[in-house]
């Protein structure tokens, strides 16, 4: 991306840093313990947060364009709003100010400032889209909201967090059989391994034969009102020995497990 025009970084308040050396040169004078040490750590790490926060927005600001116009592959981009927006980092919202530009037969607005930083989604600065999406896959978003209160770093709403996976798995799955090969180069199986198992809990599945339609005509013919999983069956799978291989594939919102069984002679 190629600026038609030189400009001067943008400036930030270093309040947040001031704030934090003045309490720890507090600390590093006294004599005496703290009177709550929960108290005390709360309000370090708060302030280490805001001054991690600082730093971050004024690099952030470093990859905005501040230019009339904006060249990408050859075409020419105008500068048609310049604002502040707030964006979610690992530790908490950043607010930086940032241009948009757009191409004179376009309608879709072009961040130099999102490109060049490589935020996820517009929104996500890299660490804490990689640490949302992980929670994700281990806890519900609710679950993963109260973890990141608790925590006291970003706090992105269980909404939030719903939605990033489903994002993602748009990109994913328009390149999903490169990543799968990556992600099974990736794996091993121990030499000292002597079995292994797979097992789905609870998992109801269609059946091609499952007869769901006669099944419910069956139902209404005795003057019952169809309901329930007809046609559907628990999901079984039986333990296999090591010679089984198996691939673990995790996308975002989603997994699959497949197997490819040499049963024993």
């Amino acid at each position: 991306m190629q600026a038609l025009q030189s400009h001067d970084l943008l400036s930030s308040d270093t309040h947040a840093m001031d704030q934090l050396q003045a309490f720890l040169r507090q600390r590093r004078d006294a004599r005496d313990p703290v009177e709550a040490l929960d108290t005390f750590e709360q309000e370090l790490h708060r302030l280490f947060v805001a001054a991690e926060r600082e730093a971050l927005g004024q690099e952030l600001s470093r990859f905005d364009l501040d230019v009339p116009v904006v060249e990408v592959e050859g075409e020419r981009y105008h500068r048609v709003l310049r604002c502040e927006t707030t964006y979610n980092s690992a530790v908490g919202p950043v607010r930086v100010a940032r241009s948009l530009y757009r191409h004179p037969q376009g309608s879709h607005a072009l961040c130099p400032l999102e490109l060049r930083a490589g935020l996820i989604e517009g929104a996500w600065t890299p660490l804490a889209a990689k640490q949302a999406t992980w929670v994700v896959a281990h806890l519900t978003p609710k679950e993963g909201e109260e973890l990141f209160e608790l925590l006291g770093n970003m706090t992105p709403s269980k909404s939030t967090l719903d939605r990033l996976p489903k994002a993602l798995s748009v990109p994913w799955e328009a390149q999903r059989p490169q990543f799968e090969a990556t992600l099974r180069q990736q794996e091993a199986i121990p030499d000292e391994a002597v079995a292994m198992a797979v097992s789905l809990d609870g998992v109801m599945a269609p059946m091609k034969d499952g007869q769901r339609q006669a099944k419910r005509q069956q139902a209404r013919a005795k003057g019952q009102s169809p309901s329930g999983p007809a046609g559907i069956r628990r999901l079984v799978v039986p333990q296999y020995p090591i010679t089984t291989v198996m691939e673990t594939v995790f996308a975002p919102g989603a997994w699959r497990v497949c197997l490819r069984a040499t049963k024993p002679p």
